[in-house]
């Protein structure tokens, strides 16, 4: 009995199983959340694209435009050329590649 009740009490103080939801993946990467406006929408070449982590990426590196970097945001602006612009955007950790029609009017 008392083995038993040693073995429930070390189970709840190590804390069931649960992962720290305060800690970083374990590579250290960010998760992209969303685009404005979203993949697959038509833009102007002069367009900014915002994309949305949910932590501040590292290392971002885009295809097309001209990248700034605050926080956990990261815009993207034209000019863009081409009918199609397929953006592919990589930081430490991840990538995603958004597909825009773009306009030049």
């Amino acid at each position: 009995m008392l083995l038993l009740i040693g073995s429930l009490t070390t189970f709840i103080l190590v804390g069931c199983g649960r992962e720290d939801p305060y800690v970083e993946n374990e590579n250290g990467s960010v998760t992209f959340l969303s685009a404005i406006p979203s993949s697959g929408s038509s833009i102007n070449s002069s367009t900014s694209i915002v994309l949305i982590f949910d932590g501040q990426p590292e290392n971002v590196a885009a295809s097309a435009g001209i990248m700034s970097v605050i926080g956990n945001v990261v815009t993207i602006t034209g000019p863009f050329v081409g009918d199609i612009l397929l953006l592919a955007v990589t930081w430490r950790g991840g990538a995603v590649t958004l597909i825009y029609f773009v306009s030049n009017v």
